[in-house]
């Protein structure tokens, strides 16, 4: 080995001199590691999620790695997986100047022809990169999953697929509210996923300096000292400047762009029209069922001389959306059972949910209240209902059988749902629907559910509840008037 050529079988020495970046200034320059990308790059786990602050540094450290690991290796393929078409290419050119500023001597050849504008390949030591919404097919053997928290799901998890299992895959994100994929996979427990916090006070860069003496708040002397004791980090004078100066412009969203502890971060970004605190904790708080399997929860068994209401809300059963039947107690406002699952035709949806009103009658009498959303699919589970002869169907203002959703009555029923949640006056049980909860977003107005995610469970309940208030007796229907918008 001719001396000194030992440090090019050191990736970390390739890292920080072989290529160039463009730093925040704008110059082109070689990376030299700051503290999260040091952190990160010690860290030898071939899995991990990292969950970090704007502009760290993070995502050029990853795919510059990437970059290195098809440069230098033999039948690989590396994906950048981008969380929306206008990133691509801005991600892109981090692997590109990359290539385009090494050494000629060193770099490998490249595939001239064929390809798209976003990869780059390497016919003789069979190796690629390129950036995308999804993998292309194939194997991967290293996936970036880049700002994970706002990414399809649907696609992370196709594209998780092509990689082996002991493939690389790094998540990085900042927060985006709770519920979604980056979030539920960020809060179970996984010992194959080594999961990395980068708050923003680690960077020493963040700092606006004076030369005035700063007068502490309450707030800011206990965020100085909550800092000291779990980071053993000093925070100085410049850093609660700057600290002031971001929360001001950035409002409720500084948390999520500029993290100080894992948990609220999600629990105050994203666009969530619930209270994500109190439902956080609900579904910390819930009781187990009574009786479970994979598509039922019963969290309360018939109570004799109690009426009950169960709404519906179908799909078309092709793994997709859920079919979903909620129970509630109508003197209480309380859930009592739920059934949920996406592989039912109309016909079975019919049928189970006719099985689980069994569950809430004695004798035949009462028969639950039944309302079927009759949008779309649910004509056919209402006529398979009629043709069964079940007895208490409920019937809409325009005296037809079936719960209408339309531009008047969805806001009435969701902001019903979300107003009774928040005041407590309605009692969720099932954690599929305080799960949805958490991924519900408005968009410009409509409260539906983030895309990607589910809010069948939430239309269900906002449809049963609808039907209790209309069953409540007129004391109960008084008393709680002022407490859901009706």
């Amino acid at each position: 080995m001719v001396a000194g050529t030992e440090r090019f079988y050191d990736w970390r020495w390739r890292l920080q001199n072989l290529y160039k970046i463009v730093d925040k200034q704008g110059r082109l320059t070689n990376l030299r590691e700051n503290s999260i990308q040091r952190a990160i790059n010690d860290d030898r786990a071939k899995r991990k999620m990292i969950l970090k602050y704007r502009q760290g540094g993070v995502t050029t450290n990853e795919v510059l790695k990437q970059s290195d690991f098809v440069f230098f290796g033999q039948n690989k393929t590396a994906c950048i997986l981008a969380h929306d078409q206008k990133t691509i290419e801005k991600i892109f050119r981090i692997p590109k100047l990359a290539f385009d500023r090494m050494d000629p001597q060193l770099q490998p050849i490249i595939d001239r022809g064929g390809g798209s504008k976003y990869e780059m390949r390497f016919p003789e030591i069979n190796t690629s990169i390129y950036c995308a919404l999804e993998v292309r097919g194939g194997t991967t053997h290293w996936l970036h999953i880049s700002e994970a928290a706002f990414a399809d799901p649907a696609r992370i998890k196709a594209s998780l697929e092509s990689v082996p299992i002991d493939g690389i895959v790094t998540f990085e994100s900042t927060a985006n509210g709770m519920g979604n994929y980056f979030h539920k996979r960020w809060i179970e427990d996984d010992p194959r996923l080594k999961k990395l916090f980068f708050p923003w006070f680690i960077h020493n860069e963040y700092q606006l300096p004076t030369n005035d003496k700063v007068v502490k708040t309450n707030e800011e002397k206990e965020f100085i000292a909550t800092v000291k004791k779990h980071w053993n980090i000093k925070i100085s004078d410049a850093q609660i400047l700057f600290r002031r100066t971001k929360k001001n412009d950035l409002k409720e969203l500084y948390s999520q762009e500029y993290p100080e502890d894992e948990a609220s971060c999600f629990l105050t970004s994203g666009n969530c029209p619930v209270d994500q605190v109190q439902v956080s904790n609900m579904l910390k708080n819930l009781p187990e069922p009574t009786l479970k399997d994979d598509w039922f929860e019963i969290y309360e068994p018939y109570i004799d001389g109690e009426r009950y209401v169960i709404g519906c809300d179908t799909a078309e059963g092709v793994r997709s959306d859920y079919s979903v039947a909620s129970v509630f107690k109508v003197s209480t406002f309380e859930q009592v059972a739920q059934l949920r699952a996406n592989t039912w035709k109309p016909k079975e949806f019919a049928e189970h949910i006719q099985w689980m009103a069994s569950k809430y009658t004695k004798g035949g009498r009462p028969w639950p209240r039944v309302a079927v959303e009759r949008n779309n699919h649910g004509h056919a589970v209402i006529l398979q209902l009629e043709s069964d002869n079940y007895p208490n169907l409920f019937k809409h203002t325009d005296d037809k059988v079936g719960w209408m959703t339309n531009k008047i009555t969805r806001p009435l029923m969701i902001d019903t749902f979300i107003e009774g949640l928040d005041s407590s006056t309605i009692k969720i049980k099932s954690h599929w629907t305080l799960n949805e909860c958490l991924t519900l977003v408005d968009n410009n107005g409509k409260i539906e559910a983030v895309e990607g995610e589910h809010d069948d469970c939430v239309i269900a309940d906002s449809i049963a509840i609808q039907c209790a208030i209309k069953e409540a007796p007129s004391d109960l229907y008084d008393k709680l008037e002022s407490k859901i918008l009706l």
